[in-house]
């Protein structure tokens, strides 16, 4: 932009006189100045200066990229919250396990001197708000005092088995 700067040549108590849009005053002077801006450069620029708002193709250009960005946001917003459904799954299973294995264990110290046979066992059970279907299988290892205790862990719904969502093993003495 270019300014220009003209001097005003009216009184400044006359109300006869019209005062120009901006007056600045410079400091300790009594009469004030007129500024003139005017464009430098393209002169087809000018309606830039002029706009009253936003053309239909910049609205609509607005509205596909909201569009875009809000799609974007809601998807990953949703594979998060997927993500976190299937962690915490995961983790109840893994406490379903790990129950599992501290039953056999107590289950074995009250029973002192009876071992531990080879079997396979299902077990149903209700743990945060869910049905778990537990399968363990102990089986012998090389070790004859050494048991080997397999649990996998599924989901149940609607009476379909899903997963396992957790498999543990443990190694249990036999007596």
């Amino acid at each position: 932009m270019l300014a220009e700067v003209e001097e005003y040549e009216g009184e400044m108590g006359s109300e006869e006189q019209i005062l120009p849009d901006i007056i600045f005053f410079s400091s300790g002077e009594v009469t004030p100045f007129e500024l003139t801006l005017h464009p430098i450069g393209d002169p087809s620029r000018v309606w830039l200066l002029e706009s009253d708002g936003f053309t239909l193709i910049e609205m609509l250009l607005a509205v596909v990229i909201i569009g875009v960005v809000g799609t974007t946001v809601a998807t990953a917003t949703g594979g998060v919250a997927n993500q976190m459904y299937a962690l915490e799954r995961r983790t109840i299973a893994n406490w379903v396990a790990a129950n599992e294995l501290t039953r056999l264990r107590l289950a074995q110290r009250q029973e002192i001197g009876k071992p531990i046979t080879e079997s396979r066992k299902t077990n149903r059970l209700y743990m945060a708000n869910r049905q778990w279907l537990v399968e363990r299988k102990i089986s012998k290892t090389d070790t004859p005092m050494l048991h080997r205790v397999e649990v996998d862990v599924f989901e149940l719904q609607d009476g379909e088995k899903i997963g396992p969502f957790e498999h543990m093993t443990a190694f249990i003495g036999r007596n």
